[in-house]
């Protein structure tokens, strides 16, 4: 596969020319040299050129692999350029003039947060265990169109964990490795606080969570490149006087969960009242025969009252 690879080309449809069909070409398409019949659109060029020396950065590739009808179609861009996914879909529309194809690109961005809170006065980190996968690391998801790496980190923690959280900016964790398919990819780690007291898993993605405390969360994480970034995290917490120590967060912090946990326990008491006007709870058999008795012993001596009325009565006559 030519994805990551180098590769040169001379130019055979120039930006903005006309085919057949009435497709206008958005960027320069060359003949890749040494691949007969393999082209590729050239990204970052925005005037027309003859030759193009590069690298194959994504692929245009058919659904349907049974398809020889449908080629792959390669996207390069020069070799200091880094275009993921968003990027070329600004400028290539997939959905519209390639609905068969897939795009796969050779870059990948991800962005997600070492997220802390206090836990019963107790710092706490948050770690996660991918569905994909058996490792422990921090949530985190591919950027989507139009997104900054800091709205991502948000939405994806939000997404995975159902946490609102609050960057504390001023620190950037980078994470780099390839996947199995070749794809080169780079994480951009946060660090995040939140006042969300519970957690509540993407189940369809996330297999389990845990809140840990420091040398807890170092000896669960997988990846020594991940051990590195929550040390750096906290290191930067402690340098800007965010925590008391690794383990112990701030009084005002200690306070604030205080203060939401009882604003918590009131309005679970407010709803609790709400339902029980809206809807009674349900008598116990005990309690529905006690009450039956109560009111049959309350009848009797209410006969038993008037038969003595009557009997004074009777006995003033006389």
């Amino acid at each position: 596969m030519l994805l990551g690879k180098a590769a040169k080309g001379r130019v055979v449809k120039p930006i903005n020319s006309v085919d057949e069909s009435g497709y206008v070409y958005p960027l320069n398409v060359v003949e890749i040299n040494g691949h007969k019949n393999q082209y590729a659109f050239v990204m970052g060029v925005t005037h027309t050129v003859c030759n193009f020396d590069g690298r194959i950065i994504a692929a245009l590739i058919p659904k349907d692999s049974e398809n020889k009808n449908l080629k792959t179609m390669w996207i390069m861009a020069s070799r200091s350029s880094r275009y993921i996914n968003q990027d070329i879909l600004q400028v290539i529309d997939v959905e519209n003039d390639f609905p068969q194809y897939n795009l796969v690109c050779y870059y990948e961005s991800s962005a997600g947060a070492v997220v802390y809170r206090s836990i019963k006065g107790k710092l706490r980190y948050l770690l996660i265990k991918n569905k994909r996968s058996a490792n422990w690391g921090f949530p985190k998801g591919h950027l989507e169109m139009g997104e900054t790496k800091y709205d991502a980190a948000k939405r994806e923690v939000l997404e995975e964990t159902g946490l609102h959280i609050r960057i504390q900016l001023g620190y950037e964790g980078i994470s780099k490795y390839k996947l199995r398919n070749n794809v080169d990819k780079k994480v951009s780690i946060f660090v995040a606080t939140t006042d969300d007291m519970r957690t509540i898993v993407q189940e369809e993605e996330i297999d389990d969570f845990m809140w840990l405390a420091y040398d807890q969360a170092i000896g669960f994480l997988s990846f020594e490149n991940d051990k590195k970034i929550l040390r750096e995290a906290v290191d930067f917490l402690l340098k800007n006087n965010l925590i008391v120590t690794k383990d112990i967060p701030l009084p005002q912090d200690v306070q604030k969960e205080m203060e939401i946990k009882e604003k918590l326990r009131q309005e679970r008491i407010a709803q609790m009242e709400r339902q029980k006007q809206f809807n009674p709870p349900q008598k116990s058999k005990q309690q529905i025969r006690y009450e039956n008795y109560k009111k049959k012993q309350k009848q009797k001596y209410k006969e038993n009252l008037k038969k003595a009325n009557n009997k004074t009565t009777n006995l003033k006559e006389k």
